[in-house]
């Protein structure tokens, strides 16, 4: 990666091309993720067209990856804005096991450990809470005490009856669950 980096820098297209043909044949679930840490940016245009097809359509296999917990927070929001063909509480199971890894590894300045409301706060717009079952809800994010009860209560009733409620600012009232899309996603080179 950093080699087509490089090559791309210094105009040396046959190199670029090179790298990243290597990188098409060689990418898997497990080295997914740290190539998009590599790459540390959230513009989805700069990301390989593979890497982008296999979130689309191996989303599954590289949320129950070893290295996806050790992803960097741009990576989790490529993921999170990417991945398809998963149901969303996978999704969101998914990133309560990154965060919790990352609150192990991670402290505040003071040498407190993370908690995790604040190391999904900024990943909770990209969820589709609203895709989940009442049931889904309440038994996973719901009772994980990072929301308040009053952010709690207008999720589950939006879930119940969509529009009853004003819903808080930063969710995401997309309901479309990422596993309806089940068309495979074909990289165009």
């Amino acid at each position: 990666m950093l080699t087509r980096i490089a090559a791309k820098r210094y105009k040396e297209l046959g190199l670029e091309n090179a790298c990243s043909k290597y990188i098409a044949e060689h990418l898997t679930v497990d080295n997914l993720c740290p190539l998009l840490d590599c790459l540390n940016t959230r513009d989805i245009g700069l990301i390989d067209k593979p890497a982008i097809a296999m979130l689309k359509n191996s989303g599954a296999s590289v949320l129950r990856s070893d290295t996806f917990v050790d992803s960097l927070e741009t990576t989790m929001h490529v993921i999170l804005d990417v991945v398809a063909g998963v149901p969303e509480n996978l999704v969101v199971d998914a990133l309560r096991r990154w965060a919790e890894k990352k609150c192990e590894k991670d402290l505040y300045a003071d040498g407190t450990a993370l908690q995790l409301k604040t190391v999904m706060q900024p990943f909770l717009p990209q969820l589709r809470l609203l895709a989940l079952t009442a049931d889904e809800y309440v038994n996973g994010i719901g009772s994980w005490d990072i929301l308040s009860d009053s952010e709690n209560y207008a999720i589950l009733e939006n879930i119940v009856a969509p529009g009853s409620v004003l819903l808080p600012s930063w969710v995401n009232t997309d309901n479309t669950a990422r596993s309806q899309f089940q068309r495979h996603y074909r990289a165009i080179p």
